[in-house]
């Protein structure tokens, strides 16, 4: 568990370096296209892709983007005059095809919806604000992969 921000975080602290203007409000994630991240059509006002890609994989590897969405949540929720922490959350799951790139051992069958893929288990605050996100093979039950 990362440690939270005490102060609000200022939208200067988001400015990367490797370019003008890039910023994590600029929305660097990638852009999807079906079956794959297309890391190469970000904007043209962003740097080049493989930077981009490269503070991406950083920051997933030791918990900055998980640190940022956090703490963006939590000033949000003091803003609307919500407690930091939530007292209820919302858990709803989705199973959808996988790419037919992905490994078999990732995939499962969802019976009920007749679906051989993965599936998405979300967990949200009552504001919609995102708490957990787990992908799991598409025959994990439901009430498994709330848990």
């Amino acid at each position: 568990m990362h440690q939270r921000h005490q102060q609000p975080i200022d939208e200067n602290e988001l400015v990367l370096r490797p370019g003008p203007g890039f910023t994590l409000a600029g929305t660097a994630t990638p852009v999807m296209a079906p079956g794959l991240l297309a890391w190469r059509y970000l904007p043209h006002d962003f740097p080049p892709h493989t930077t981009v890609y490269g503070y991406f994989k950083e920051w997933e590897r030791d918990g900055t983007t998980e640190e940022i969405h956090d703490t963006l949540r939590d000033q949000l929720r003091a803003k609307k005059g919500r407690r930091i922490l939530p007292t209820a959350a919302i858990v709803d799951a989705q199973s959808v095809k996988a790419s037919p790139n992905a490994p078999e051992e990732s995939q499962g069958f969802d019976g009920g919806k007749k679906v051989k893929g993965r599936k998405r288990h979300i967990a949200t605050d009552t504001l919609g604000l995102l708490l957990v996100l787990i992908v799991t093979a598409a025959g994990v039950q439901d009430s498994a992969g709330g848990k």
